[in-house]
């Protein structure tokens, strides 16, 4: 069995925060049959905040059974000893001390980050900025149109009148097409309607126009 990483205490606040942005659906994978055994990002979710829920502001103090957290998250039991048992080794929850059993006392836990390795280093997680590109793209998604649509020869005509440049920094690496009136907001995919724009300025434009979007 690894060990699990070198961790620092956290508070509720600092450690949900970190657990939203988490991807965790591959952290308990399936057999190489298929799915089973897996344990998918939703039920890691689940019951990560609801072993959180059990805990002081400070994050410490939490000792619900397993049996418990199963009902509480709708998660079967087998899971929910997963799903502890990975936290533990991700150094997301540490055991602060140990119960006595015969009083029928469970161990008693507190919520933690690891430090050495990092937890992005163990698992991805996503930059607030990052969290915000993929709900523009979720949005723009459900709105019908695939990424991509634009027209070869609009594309090339936009390019060319930008100077092969982001419009923004006047960078030429990793450019993209950026909408003026946003696609998601009902702009069109015209060549006065798009403008280059490397990948980081357009990110940049995308935090300040998400907030428009689905109340964000």
């Amino acid at each position: 069995m690894t060990d699990a990483p070198e961790a620092r205490p956290v508070d509720r606040y600092e450690w949900e925060r970190v657990i939203r942005r988490a991807r965790l659906g591959r952290v308990i994978a399936g057999n190489a049959k298929g799915s089973r055994g897996g344990v998918s990002a939703a039920a890691f979710k689940a019951v990560a905040f609801t072993w959180s829920s059990h805990g002081n502001s400070d994050g410490s103090d939490i000792y619900p059974g397993d049996a418990t957290l199963a009902v509480e998250s709708e998660v079967g039991l087998k899971a929910v000893k997963a799903i502890k048992a990975a936290m533990v080794r991700l150094g997301l929850t540490t055991r602060t001390k140990a119960g006595a059993r015969r009083q029928g006392q469970g161990d008693v836990y507190r919520l933690t980050l690891p430090v050495s390795p990092t937890l992005d280093k163990l698992i991805e997680v996503l930059s607030t900025d990052e969290v915000r590109a993929a709900a523009v793209a979720t949005y723009e998604k459900q709105r019908g149109t695939p990424p991509g649509s634009i027209p070869p020869e609009v594309r090339a005509a936009v390019f060319e009148r930008d100077g092969n440049r982001c419009v923004e920094c006047h960078s030429t690496d990793d450019l993209t097409l950026d909408h003026i009136h946003p696609w998601s907001l009902g702009g069109p995919d015209t060549e006065d309607n798009l403008q280059v724009l490397c990948r980081p300025c357009n990110s940049r434009k995308g935090v300040r126009v998400v907030v428009a979007l689905a109340g964000y």
